[in-house]
């Protein structure tokens, strides 16, 4: 199972750096702030909100290599759902899907329930742009900023993930795992006295479009 909490260590480090180090900082300081921020934001792929019924072929059978990798369950489902969509069949997470399972989703894409397989790995930072600090008496219309490069890899994968049926059902796993070793950017800004990271759009977005209509 991936271990989705971000480390206390990291918690600390980002603690100590976002006060009293803003004149001083360098490249390496922003690596556990942008670890931090891809904790939160782990390797996932869109899925429905579960339990589903569908009576879709296509759908179904994209399902069933979950079922077929112990996360999802397959039923029928209650005779009045049956009555009302046709002939279906109903998803339920086990308690192994449940691991993978975030039916919020992630802060860049809030409500949009994901499966979690991986997470990125912070190897360094190629560059830094920081903006230098500000003069208390000196008025500019957007606070400061730092624009970073750096390098990463996918670990953790969970072995569902790296599955050929899975993948050929899932398009977006692969191209997401593809992503391992590909440099990425991320922009923060000073405001309340710490860096703070906005969304990155570094990585290909999770597609929710490939679960059906």
């Amino acid at each position: 199972m991936i271990d989705l909490r971000v480390s206390g260590a990291l918690l600390l480090a980002a603690i100590a750096f976002s006060g009293c180090r803003d004149a001083e900082a360098q490249g390496e300081d922003f690596l556990p702030l942008i670890q931090a921020h891809f904790d939160k934001e782990p390797v996932c792929v869109a899925v429905r909100k579960f339990p589903v019924d569908s009576n879709d072929p296509w759908f179904q059978g994209n399902l069933r290599v979950l079922v077929d990798q112990g996360l999802l369950s397959e039923e029928a489902p209650p005779s009045e759902v049956s009555a009302s969509i046709g002939p279906s069949r109903r998803f339920t997470l086990t308690q192994v899907g449940a691991g993978f399972y975030r039916p919020e989703g992630l802060p860049e894409i809030p409500r949009q329930p994901v499966l979690c397989f991986a997470r990125r790995q912070i190897t360094g930072i190629v560059k830094a742009e920081v903006e230098p600090p500000r003069d208390e008496d000196d008025y500019a219309p957007e606070p400061r900023k730092a624009r970073i490069t750096f390098s990463q890899r996918i670990v953790e994968i969970a072995a569902w993930a790296e599955a050929k049926p899975v993948q050929a059902a899932f398009s977006a796993i692969p191209v997401q795992l593809q992503t391992s070793g590909e440099e990425g950017k991320i922009e923060f800004i000073w405001k309340d006295g710490k860096w703070l990271a906005q969304p990155s759009y570094a990585f290909p977005l999770r597609d929710a479009r490939q679960l059906g209509r």
